[in-house]
């Protein structure tokens, strides 16, 4: 069997990666029920900080912090539409 350590920054990364997949979830209903204008600062910092993740993220978690990463800009485009 084989064991995988995890360091302390990827098991941060991947803290920060459920964070922001809750928060994306949430910021969502919140635009589905009309508040656009209440939650683009979020959606933008979310944006962001799902951008850092992608660029230090390692080979497991590369795809999922590109998935996250594009569901924000997914996110943010139907604000400003």
């Amino acid at each position: 069997m084989t064991s995988t350590t995890v360091t302390q920054p990827q098991q941060r990364s991947q803290a920060e990666m459920a964070f922001l997949e809750e928060q994306l979830v949430a910021l969502d209903e919140v635009r589905q029920d009309g508040h656009v204008s209440d939650i683009a600062p979020f959606v933008h910092d979310g944006l962001c900080r799902a951008m850092e993740l992608e660029n230090v993220a390692d080979a497991q978690t590369c795809d999922r912090a590109t998935r996250l990463t594009d569901d924000y800009r997914k996110l943010l485009k139907t604000l400003v539409h």
